[in-house]
């Protein structure tokens, strides 16, 4: 069963309920009485220091089922009664109870390492109240791998130095928590602004590990999702494989088709051993090649993962911005700036292929261009190299551009020239259905040509095609087309007649029919900007890298499209976009960060697209492996291009650990009435994916109630 659909309102009422039932819960225990959990009223003051670290327990546990993600990072007074008061800032945790006979006790907790921001512990340094304990806790839930438990200093400065050194780790999707529990007379008097004991105390100090052990019960195990049909076209005799991380059943859903093809159209192989496939009809389209596999019905009512955009964590509109538009490099390390979307952009450089827009970076220094752009504090520029520090958000600009584009000077291609369709264009009527849909090449095309000398309108070139002394087809200086009506029904149709019929059109301006083709977009890939500028700057030769903190993650977020044409590396990233996602490089390894909300790859309300095309010059072109690791989610379709019908352009490998989901439509609208949207369709010459419900349990903002939590380790100090 997929993930529940969270609305807003109950997600609200669920946490105010749950902050009820944690006051009942501890309150309650510290009341019933000496042989309960509290233990308050016990004259025995280990006894008694031992139940209050046990309180702190269940506080701790309790909070983090409202937030996964929790630290101790409230603000103040968290729950105030006469018998329970507790206090959390900014990663530090204070518990006071008093019993029925007045006797008194307490908890604390510590988290935050003070070792400067996120650096291991997710919080920034303490400028309120702390304690001075070296036993220091670790949320670890999310975290696909495990973790060292470090130690703080024991002396006034308390800091952990080094957040990678221990004796020992919490596991994977574990917490490890260390609470003291104190008794005496310092607990008497409690003063939620400082809240240390004063006095007096004796202490007892538990330390447990809970894991949770039922993580694959959670939701349906399922590598990909797809709404529509799932179609792998793989290299001859490779496979597609699929794998469930901790021993879970492989497991594809689609409600389509499931199809595995080698090149010519010939059934490939899956492998999932032990693994189950969901389709429409319950069949598959590739050979079993495990031997084990069960076929199942896709059932309509079993929902996919439905994760509202409103669930997710995308960057903060007010914190830190890059304008939005499209960015260039250059051969020389310059960074071009142009306000305006990808689309927008490459007709008016196709027509204007010298112009260097806005340089906001030269010599190795961010200048900002004459717009006077500011590079925000989490972007970090270098020579063809940017680098995401934190989260960043793409801020819309004053003339309404929204997209982002990342490219070299001559464009990213999504894949290579189709060789058919460049050797076939001889045709005249490509070039005229290319003019007549681009007024920008249209109008750059014809002002620069002559005509044959024909009687044309004052101030226009223009050229005789159906005879009788005058112009059939004229154009003015600035490129503006005109034709004889009585001639022709419409702009192709007098643009064909003229590239077709009258070659020494071509001639007499020196340039030839093909050569007009690949510079105006008739032919060639889709991304392939044919500028001619002999700019040999790549996709291979950038890079966008996401280097957070450590135990942070980065998110890029945009209102518009996003399109980057350049190597993607780097962990804790997160690319959302509320429009379309297109990667265009040579090659990508992300890594998601598993925290709350984070884990995603990459998440966008239209298709998502990845290419990993290296063009090697010469018309020669390869594609590189990818790697990903977190939730990759689309509204849409999901495209990975990394393979060609061309068997002499060698293919790339396609490598997911997490889950792929094309859910076809808004998961807030919950399923989608029909499947002509969420496609998922992978060209590569092997396919692995790994499902991992880590990356399942990241984006929730609340822990499913049957989630269960066991303790795997118990120690006691002092």
């Amino acid at each position: 069963m997929g993930f529940k659909r969270r609305r807003p309102g109950i997600v609200l009422v669920t946490v105010l309920m749950m902050s009820i039932l944690i006051a009942m819960f501890i309150g309650a225990a510290i009341l019933i009485g000496p042989r309960t959990l509290g233990l308050a009223g016990s004259q025995d003051s280990a006894l008694t220091s031992t139940a209050a670290a046990e309180s702190g327990f269940q506080y701790a546990v309790m909070k983090i089922r409202e937030n996964p993600n929790w630290r101790g990072d409230g603000s103040g007074l968290q729950i105030n009664t006469p018998d329970l008061k507790v206090v959390e800032s900014s990663g530090y945790v204070w518990g006071h109870m008093t019993a029925p006979g007045g006797s008194t006790s307490m908890f604390r907790i510590r988290f935050n390492f003070e070792n400067g921001d996120g650096n291991g512990d997710h919080l920034s340094n303490s400028t309120g109240p702390r304690t001075q304990t070296p036993y220091v806790s670790l949320n670890n839930l999310f975290n696909a791998s495990e973790a060292v438990v470090p130690r703080a200093t024991n002396d006034s400065a308390s800091t952990v130095p080094d957040p990678t050194v221990g004796d020992y780790s919490v596991p994977a999707h574990g917490i490890c928590l260390l609470v003291e529990g104190l008794t005496g007379p310092g607990t008497r008097t409690f003063d939620p602004a400082d809240p240390e004991p004063k006095g007096v105390v004796q202490s007892k100090i538990l330390e447990a590990i809970f894991v949770v052990s039922n993580l694959d019960d959670l939701a349906t195990d399922a590598a990909a999702m797809s709404n529509g049909d799932l179609v792998a076209n793989v290299s001859d005799k490779k496979q597609v494989k699929v794998e469930a991380k901790g021993g879970g059943v492989p497991t594809v859903r689609s409600r389509g088709s499931f199809k595995v093809e080698w090149p010519g159209g010939a059934q490939g192989e899956y492998h999932a051993k032990g693994g189950t496939v969901y389709t429409k009809d319950g069949s598959l389209g590739a050979k079993d090649a495990s031997g084990d596999l069960t076929l199942e019905v896709e059932d309509d009512n079993d929902p996919f993962y439905e994760l509202a955009w409103d669930d997710l964590k995308t960057a903060d509109p007010a914190g830190e911005t890059l304008a939005a538009g499209t960015y260039v490099w250059w051969q020389d390390g310059t960074l071009h700036y142009y306000d305006m979307d990808y689309d927008t952009f490459a007709s008016h450089i196709k027509a204007n292929p010298t112009d260097g827009g806005d340089v906001v970076f030269t010599g190795g220094t961010w200048t900002g261009g004459a717009a006077g752009l500011t590079r925000p504090d989490t972007l970090e520029v270098s020579s063809k190299k940017l680098t995401v520090t934190g989260d960043l958000y793409v801020e819309p600009t004053a003339a309404g551009t929204k997209d982002l584009t990342i490219i070299p000077r001559e464009g990213a291609p999504v894949e290579p020239p189709d060789a058919d369709v460049i050797e076939g264009s001889s045709d005249g009527n490509s070039l005229a259905i290319a003019l007549a849909n681009n007024l920008d090449y249209r109008t750059s095309f014809f002002s620069s040509q002559v005509g044959d000398g024909s009687d044309s309108p004052t101030g226009t070139m223009g050229w005789q095609t159906k005879g009788g002394g005058a112009a059939d087809i004229w154009w003015t200086g600035a490129g503006e087309l005109s034709f004889s009506p009585t001639d022709y029904d419409n702009q192709i149709d007098a643009m064909t007649d003229l590239f077709t019929n009258f070659p020494q059109f071509f001639t007499t301006n020196g340039f030839t029919l093909g050569l007009a083709l690949e510079k105006f977009g008739a032919t060639g890939a889709e991304g392939d900007l044919r500028l001619e500028t002999g700019d040999t700057t790549t996709a291979e030769d950038l890079e966008l890298n996401f280097k957070p903190p450590s135990g942070k993650s980065a998110t890029l977020s945009s209102d518009g499209n996003i399109r980057i044409g350049a190597k993607l590396k780097g962990k804790g990233a997160s690319i959302t976009s509320v429009g379309t996602l297109t990667v265009v490089g040579a090659g990508a390894d992300l890594e998601a960060t598993p925290n709350v909300e984070e884990g995603v790859n990459m998440y966008a309300q239209g298709d998502i697209t990845i290419s990993t095309l290296h063009d090697k010059g010469n018309d020669k072109y390869e594609f590189k492996d990818i790697k990903l690791k977190g939730l990759v989610y689309t509204w849409g379709d999901f495209h990975a291009k990394l393979g060609s019908d061309d068997s002499n352009t060698k293919s790339g490998k396609f490598g997911l650990e997490g889950t792929l989901v094309a859910f076809g439509g808004d998961p807030a609208q919950g399923k989608p009435n029909n499947t002509q949207k969420g496609q998922i369709h992978i060209s590569a010459e092997e396919v692995k994916l790994k499902f991992d419900p880590a990356y399942l349990l990241s984006v929730m903002k609340t822990l499913p109630d049957n989630l269960q939590f066991k303790r795997t380790a118990w120690t006691a100090y002092r």
